[in-house]
């Protein structure tokens, strides 16, 4: 990307920065603050691009590509987008993958996600580790 765009890039998000502040400041919750303040950030930068001709995507998915994708494949497609985004960089558990899925605006029986969970064990996709005994069993998910 060319100097030029990034300083125009720098200076928008400069200038709107303090609307995009004020649009979220009623939000209480602080992560979900900060998602909301980025995903409207990142929109009014693709228009930004999207005026100059050109198309600007950031590291991690898009708010709406998400959204766009998991219509399409359903809720272990949800889970890969995370794993492309390095959530299981870490080990994760279920109600972790839960919370995140629900923060990028998708909301799944818990039964749902664990067995996608599972699945994606199966196929190698993700690593399940085994904590604790019995009833008190729980597992945690990270990249194989």
């Amino acid at each position: 990307m060319k100097k030029e765009v990034i300083d125009q890039l720098l200076e928008v998000a400069r200038q709107t920065a303090p609307e995009v502040e004020s649009a979220v400041s009623g939000v209480k919750d602080k992560q979900l603050r900060g998602v909301i303040a980025g995903v409207i950030m990142q929109r009014i930068l693709q228009e930004v691009g999207r005026d100059e001709g050109r198309t600007f995507t950031s590291p991690a998915s898009s708010f709406a590509d998400l959204k766009d994708a998991g219509k399409k494949a359903g809720t272990q497609a949800r889970i890969l987008n995370l794993q492309s985004d390095n959530f299981f960089r870490d080990p994760r558990r279920l109600e972790q993958v839960l919370e995140e899925l629900r923060i990028r605006g998708f909301h799944h029986n818990q039964s749902d996600v664990r067995m996608s969970l599972l699945r994606l064990a199966r196929k190698k996709s993700l690593r399940r580790i085994p904590l604790g005994e019995g009833r008190q069993r729980m597992y945690l998910y990270v990249d194989p």
